[in-house]
């Protein structure tokens, strides 16, 4: 179930309901079956799209086609071709007015309430179904497809960014290469072994010979396909017979005029490329990597009580510390240092902490616990006098970077596999991912995770030692979920390691003294976002 936020609100093509006057029959059918009656502009938009596919012969080859980026929940379920096959949700999607339903990629998807095997106008031999995706994103697994088995499935933007899909075929049929899986994308059967990849209107790749099978009796949904469920938002989706080139034009153009109309629009990714505003090295403490080179930097947070800093720290020889290290605001002065040995857990807890974050509910520190010996990582929950609150939780191995969300006062971690991953947990240690969003980084160098306070948005930092640090920044806006936004590539930072925002700038731990990077010193740096 996917804890987030839906709406539902007035109609914003214009400022109040006024009568509605459609032109065609189909449109006047189906704003009858709306509960919440759209307003005169909107009807209109519907008018368009409905005239453009019946005058241009499409109409009458289509089962299904519901418009998810409606202006109400109930509206965006409907077919509108009528006669049944209206979409239900699996889970709970998010809606969002004229955008459409958001599926989290855990346990939500959007139920077609149509299978191939109803198919009319769809046949063995001679269909298509497609979606218009608003994520622009890879996705690890086909965004749409039968609920169970494979016959068939289809992913706009694959780890490849190459579109792929089968249709009544155990055999997968590829098609161009591509930059976004944004906008209109459908795949068609015109034979026994004929099969065409369609963007936006437009033949990609060539031909395949992917040979026909038997129509699949399993229901299609939008965010599931052969078992796996799949995140993004979904702005509409239509199956039906085989189209024509100029009747796939058709069909793409009178949709892409329609969402123009009510304002969908592509989610854009900004990259910039950051200078150094500022530099601190930081002081030795008890236990630095060398004399005048600051102490080891693998983590940090800042509290916004006191303006203090807490450093994360990991250092193996010449006298193993793993613990946290609290810095006056300057970051000039220890102020206090806080590790294994003094928490009691003994030797075999020593390596490294890692990922430090403040929590704004009870004005305490969760930190991850990277033990050498004991193996595997743990959760700490850590008082701001440094004391130990409850034991060490259990985490898998590969835990790294941790932040508070404030929203859900839950945790995000995120995991330095290839690539990285992001999952929420409970304070209590508990995997929340079976029912909430799972990130996918776009890199395996992946490190820390921070929340902007500013703007609520989730940042993520990744890069190899010796390469400029990268900070992602994740948004909700008018998605429903989390999307990548931007990235910004940090010069000067070769060593990354924590990651805070505050007071619009970015404060990275650059832990060049361990790594080594240049110069060779632990600092903290500065970037105006």
């Amino acid at each position: 179930m996917m804890l987030g936020f839906g709406w539902d609100c007035v109609d914003p093509l214009t400022p109040g309901v006024v009568p509605v006057q459609p032109r065609r029959a189909a449109t006047a059918a189906l704003v009858a079956r709306m509960t919440v009656p759209p307003v005169s502009a909107r009807v209109d938009a519907i008018d368009r799209l409905v005239a453009a596919l019946v005058d241009g012969g499409v109409w009458a080859k289509l089962d299904v086609l519901v418009v998810l980026a409606a202006h109400h929940a109930q509206a965006a379920l409907l077919n509108w071709k009528g006669g049944g096959y209206d979409a239900g949700l699996i889970g709970a999607p998010v809606f969002v007015p004229d955008r459409g339903y958001f599926t989290d990629g855990s346990d939500d998807a959007i139920d077609w309430g149509w299978a191939p095997a109803k198919g009319v106008a769809f046949q063995q031999n001679a269909g298509m179904y497609g979606a218009w995706f608003r994520k622009g994103d890879r996705n690890t697994t086909s965004a749409i497809g039968t609920q169970m088995g494979s016959g068939c499935t289809l992913n706009p933007r694959g780890s490849g960014d190459v579109m792929a899909g089968r249709i009544n075929s155990s055999a997968v049929s590829s098609a161009g290469a591509v930059a976004t899986g944004y906008g209109l994308t459908i795949i068609d059967r015109s034979g026994v072994n004929a099969v065409q990849i369609f963007r936006d209107g437009t033949a990609t790749g060539a031909v395949s010979t992917a040979a026909s099978a038997a129509r699949s009796a399993a229901a299609m949904a939008s965010g599931k396909a052969n078992g796996a469920f799949a995140d993004g938002q979904f702005c509409a989706h239509v199956a039906g017979g085989s189209l024509s080139a100029a009747e796939h034009r058709l069909l793409a153009d009178a949709l892409a005029g329609y969402m123009a109309a009510i304002g969908v629009v592509p989610l854009v990714q900004a990259s910039r490329t950051l200078t150094m505003a500022g530099a601190w090295t930081l002081p030795d403490g008890d236990h630095p990597v060398a004399k005048g080179r600051g102490m080891a930097a693998t983590g940090l947070a800042r509290d916004p009580i006191d303006g203090c800093w807490w450093v994360g720290n990991g250092l193996a020889s010449p006298q193993p510390f793993a613990g946290v290290t609290r810095l006056s605001p300057d970051m000039a002065t220890v102020l206090g240092a806080y590790d294994v040995a003094g928490w009691g857990l003994g030797d075999s807890y020593n390596g490294s902490v890692q990922g430090v974050t403040f929590d704004t509910s009870d004005a305490t520190l969760w930190a991850v616990l990277k033990a050498t010996s004991a193996g595997g990582a743990y959760l700490l929950h850590i008082a701001r006098d440094g004391t130990l609150i409850g034991a060490p939780i259990a985490l898998p191995p590969s835990t790294n970077g941790i932040a508070h969300d404030a929203v859900q006062d839950q945790l995000a971690i995120l995991f330095d596999a290839s690539p990285g991953i992001v999952r929420w947990f409970s304070k209590a240690g508990a995997d929340l991912s079976a029912t909430r969003q799972v990130l996918t980084l776009p890199s395996g160098y992946a490190d820390h995770l921070t929340f902007d306070p500013a703007t609520g948005d989730l940042l993520a930092s990744w890069g190899d030692n010796g390469a400029p640090g990268m900070v992602g920044r994740y948004v909700r806006g008018d998605y429903g979920g989390w999307t990548l936004a931007g990235v910004d590539t940090l010069t000067g930072t070769d060593a990354i390691e924590g990651l805070v925002a505050f007071d619009g700038n970015y404060y990275v731990a650059n832990d060049a003294a361990t790594h080594p990077g240049m110069p060779v010193a632990n600092r903290v740096l500065r970037y105006v976002m």
